[in-house]
């Protein structure tokens, strides 16, 4: 893990010590209200399977006051492979908010010559130093009080099973490598390798993961998708499916989970044109207000066009790589 310092015009890289761990730890516990332990935070900085990750500190009198994750990721860009950076998990303490903090940890991020992609809630002034945003938006659906009452379940179609995933073996690379095919232009690639480190090996992970099986080959697997529960509400996090009806058979497995674990709502967050009508069409309502924007970084105009419209874009909220 690494730490990013402005000091006289330059950018200084350096391993983080323990006693800077336990202080940015300190900051996002204080922020979210919860606490997250040091062994998750070197999961997500040292055990990237894409390479080492960075951190953008902010100190103010021998004190960090503001902290940036970011991480490497391979971009599908139009059929070819791109690095860029994921940024993320963008803290300020509470002592040291409304002071443009976030802005100038920005900056000095953005002095290194790569493609940023961040995923940002709230409200900041890019301009300086963007290509441009795209909003993210969520969609969610409430599951009546009397459905989780009565233990209603919907029928999931029989030629399909939906079994519980606690490792990935390499058969999900293949499934990966078709669905690549099938994905718009613009996507995050994923392997067996990445989906482990992301949902299963984190320690004391929340994730759940499932893969969809043909009933009939059950090697052959038709898709994958992991959630987690947040203040009960059932948050989609990762969803990859080869056959768009296969949404169908999902929604009804997320509906009879919260049915039998008492939650309240299903959650996607999403950029996917097709899958977005298809959660409208099966009356999810769009949140009144974008909680995520993507945020472009871009060296190259030939780039911005492209990065900025929407319909290019396949993502999910596990892209976003938040260590909440």
């Amino acid at each position: 893990m690494g730490r990013l310092i402005h000091k006289k015009n330059k950018i200084i890289l350096r391993k983080l010590s323990d006693r800077e761990m336990n202080q940015v730890n300190t900051i996002y516990n204080g922020i979210f209200g919860r606490k997250r332990s040091l062994d998750s935070f070197n999961h997500f900085y040292s055990n990237n399977p894409e390479g080492k990750a960075y951190s953008c500190l902010l100190e103010c009198d021998n004190k960090i006051t503001g902290f940036c994750f970011t991480a490497p990721r391979s971009l599908s860009f139009f059929g070819k492979k791109k690095k860029a950076r994921i940024i993320s998990n963008m803290l300020v303490d509470n002592d040291s908010r409304g002071k443009g903090y976030s802005n100038l940890i920005s900056k000095k991020l953005f002095v290194l010559p790569k493609l940023y992609i961040g995923f940002i809630s709230g409200k900041y002034k890019w301009s300086e130093f963007n290509g441009g945003t795209v909003p993210i938006k969520t969609y969610t659906k409430t599951v009546p009080l009397l459905a989780r009452f009565l233990n209603l379940n919907r029928r999931i179609n029989c030629n399909v099973t939906i079994k519980r995933a606690y490792n990935l073996d390499r058969r999900i690379n293949d499934f990966l490598s078709i669905l690549e095919k099938t994905l718009p232009s613009l996507f995050f690639i994923k392997n067996q390798a990445f989906l482990n480190w992301r949902y299963i090996n984190l320690p004391n992970t929340k994730y759940k993961c499932y893969l969809i099986l043909n009933k009939r080959a059950r090697k052959n697997i038709l898709g994958f998708f992991a959630f987690h529960e947040d203040d009960r509400s059932l948050v989609v996090d990762e969803f990859l499916i080869l056959d768009i009806n296969q949404l169908e058979n999902i929604l009804n497995f997320l509906y009879n989970y919260c049915v039998l674990n008492n939650l309240r709502k299903i959650k996607f967050t999403i950029l996917s044109r097709q899958i977005e009508h298809l959660l409208l069409k099966n009356r999810f309502k769009k949140m009144e207000c974008n909680s995520f924007m993507l945020v472009l970084k871009i060296n190259g105009k030939d780039f911005i066009e492209k990065l900025l419209d929407k319909d290019n874009w396949h993502l999910t909220y596990g892209d976003f790589l938040d260590i909440s």
